[in-house]
């Protein structure tokens, strides 16, 4: 090796699952005498190694390692994600983002519109493998959920969602006005970085995740607090415990509020909520230290005059809940929260993109 020359020996860095995307053979990094052979990309985790970077001149062989193993990295991801995004564009399944700006105070969203699928009294979180076991629920998002459902039963299945990639399956118990079910209007995800201070270590749902908000025993004397589960007219995160009296102008909203923190364990639990947490004081507890995107669903229902006789298929008004189920395309899924939460942008869609039954 001549005098002043640094060699770069091997390195192995690991990036989250990609799929269907390929790096160059060799990539070339403009402005030094040295280029990065790169592996392509598999299922799983993606793997590259950097090899025989050379560099010259004035820093000592650990200064410049250092520094060209650092900046080799930052290329190398910043070209990567271009290629990832491009994929997943062409692939089609983020969907249209008609309205992207910057959010305030480092606040970052993406929102998701879903027509309603279809009902039965299936819940395949509460009740798996056991039909007809619950009360009737109207499901959102993937048309395939019942009993049955399992990870791969639902993956990459038809879906009512604005976002093809959203494959996830969302569901609530049935609204009844005067003992007859009324159809919902539909269901509105936002995925935000509410709660959290560091935006950036935000990640997606894993794979198979299962979690419910709100709960189903909840009654007018023990009701559950506001800032999980309320209703109100027209969109919003404010409203009440009950039911307003009407909804004139606007449709009935019932929004439920979900953990946005993880154990990094567990995708279920026994009561369906405790491997999940909500973040407190800017950061998640010690407890549940994974930060995921803080889901909210808005369910909507067109229903005109007095609201007196609206109720739950699960029992009165106080017992609003609802279930996910990770079962997003999840190259899809990574690129919004890297594009839109981490980013801190605001990313929206419409109904109109949403498919029709």
């Amino acid at each position: 090796m001549r005098p002043g020359t640094t060699r770069c020996h091997a390195r192995r860095v690991e990036f989250p699952a990609q799929n269907f995307v390929s790096a160059p053979a060799d990539w070339a990094l403009v402005g030094h005498s040295r280029r990065v052979r790169a592996a392509t990309v598999t299922h799983g985790q993606f793997d590259t190694t950097l090899r025989s970077c050379e560099g010259y001149a004035g820093h000592s062989a650990e200064e410049a390692l250092k520094r060209r193993r650092e900046e080799q990295v930052r290329k190398y991801i910043s070209a990567l994600a271009t290629a990832v995004a491009a994929a997943v564009m062409a692939a089609g399944l983020v969907g249209t983002t008609t309205q992207s700006a910057a959010g305030a105070g480092g606040f970052g969203s993406f929102q998701v519109v879903c027509r309603s699928s279809h009902t039965n009294s299936d819940d395949p979180i509460v009740f798996p493998r056991q039909s007809g076991a619950a009360h009737q629920h109207d499901f959102f998002g993937n048309r395939s959920t019942n009993a049955f459902s399992t990870d791969a039963s639902l993956a990459g299945k038809p879906t009512t969602c604005s976002r093809p990639g959203d494959t996830a399956a969302y569901w609530t118990p049935t609204l009844l006005n005067n003992g007859r079910r009324v159809a919902p209007d539909r269901v509105i995800a936002y995925y935000r970085t509410s709660g959290i201070r560091n935006i950036d270590s935000i990640r997606p749902f894993p794979p198979g995740l299962q979690m419910i908000a709100g709960s189903a025993t909840a009654t007018a004397s023990n009701p559950q607090p506001t800032r999980i589960t309320n209703w109100n007219c027209g969109d919003g995160v404010q409203g009440t415990a009950g039911v307003p009296a009407s909804c004139p102008n606007n449709p009935l909203r019932l929004r439920l509020e979900f953990p946005n923190c993880w154990n990094g364990r567990n995708l279920d639990s026994a009561d369906h909520k405790s491997h999940m947490a909500y973040a407190r004081s800017g950061g998640c507890p010690s407890t549940h230290p994974v930060p995921v995107p803080a889901l909210s669903l808005n369910f909507r229902w067109k229903i005109g005059g007095s609201l007196s006789g609206v109720r739950l298929s699960s029992g009165g008004v106080y017992s609003g809940h609802a279930d996910f189920w990770n079962a997003w395309n999840q190259r899809a899924q990574a690129q919004l929260v890297r594009d839109c939460l981490n980013a801190g942008r605001v990313c929206n869609s419409s109904i109109s993109d949403a498919p029709k039954a």
